[in-house]
């Protein structure tokens, strides 16, 4: 209570507490300043909330939790940070068993993004999981808690601090052995998306860590090809076989929904719509001769694919003056 009525002196009128641990207390709360709501999250001072702080203050990305102010209060720091989002991954899952695939690769490719930005940054997360991972009320993620993050440049730049949550820990970081800390963020990000689209955590034998870790990665049936080959690709126990951030951002499966966005986007020509509709006009004679061929090479753009996909074949009139069949 005399924490609330500080931070009413203080023009924020705290409507009720989101979270809380040993370290650190999170609220939400009325500014008259901002004139919105916003999250106070309150902590005790030490080594890891100064650290945490000057990461907080040095980034700015879209998918990184944003920071409006940060003041000291009766021997504790306060950060005042945008309105709280309304769940995380680890509560997105209680109300389906798995993410769907398209959702999984639009949060999946948000948050490697921040990391991404992150590593250009050299700064290493530490402690990638599911809770830290918040999702906006417009479908979006932020990253949050910082507290483990650390400034390194990535190999040969190793250290020996055990910092991760053990379920989502690289081998290397259980086994308390020099370890790059961008790879093991790397390997966090491959349990979250296993977590994501599988169900669950992908090592679950916490008598056998870090052994079961080495064995193959089970993958249910259902799980498209590229997915599967992503998310072996993170989970590398070697991290010097392990990719950066930036390679998996490039991998083939992300980019899938990259270039079907662009695909839906790019508006159809009208020269084509007026062929289009001249066309169908025509292959509906039964006087001229017909070809058959495939909507996929014949209509390559992904509108018109939308159009004809309820049919097998597609059928056309062939110009008897012309060799070529079609020209789009």
């Amino acid at each position: 209570m005399e924490t609330d009525e500080a931070l009413r002196d203080l023009g924020y009128e705290v409507l009720r507490d989101l979270d809380g641990g040993d370290f650190s207390t999170v609220k939400l709360a009325k500014s008259k300043k901002y004139q919105k709501t916003v999250a106070l999250k309150i902590m005790q001072i030490d080594k890891h909330v100064q650290k945490e702080v000057s990461i907080l203050k040095r980034v700015k990305h879209p998918h990184i939790i944003s920071v409006l102010d940060i003041f000291e209060m009766a021997g504790r720091l306060v950060c005042i940070v945008m309105e709280a989002a309304p769940s995380d991954l680890e509560k997105a899952k209680k109300f389906q068993s798995v993410i769907p695939t398209d959702q999984a690769r639009t949060w999946f490719s948000q948050l490697v993004s921040a990391v991404v930005y992150l590593h250009k940054q050299n700064i290493a997360h530490r402690d990638l999981k599911c809770e830290n991972v918040l999702l906006t009320a417009d479908n979006q993620v932020k990253l949050i808690d910082f507290g483990f993050g650390r400034f390194s440049r990535g190999f040969p730049d190793l250290t020996r601090e055990f910092c991760c949550t053990p379920a989502y820990a690289a081998p290397e970081v259980l086994l308390k052995r020099p370890y790059d800390p961008k790879k093991a963020d790397v390997w966090s990000l491959g349990v979250i998306l296993y977590w994501m689209v599988v169900g669950r955590l992908p090592f679950q034998n916490w008598f056998d860590f870090p052994g079961c870790q080495r064995k193959p990665i089970y993958f249910p049936e259902r799980l498209e090809e590229p997915c599967r080959d992503l998310i072996s690709y993170m989970l590398r126990y070697n991290y010097l076989m392990r990719p950066s951030a930036k390679k998996v951002a490039q991998h083939p499966w992300l980019q899938m929904k990259r270039e079907l966005s662009e695909n839906v986007e790019r508006p159809i020509p009208r020269a084509l719509l007026q062929r289009m509709k001249r066309f169908f006009k025509r292959s509906s004679s039964a006087e001229a001769p017909t070809c058959f061929c495939s909507t996929e090479n014949v209509l390559p753009h992904p509108a018109i694919k939308e159009e004809t996909k309820r049919h097998k074949f597609l059928q056309f009139k062939i110009p008897r003056k012309k060799k070529k069949i079609y020209d789009v």
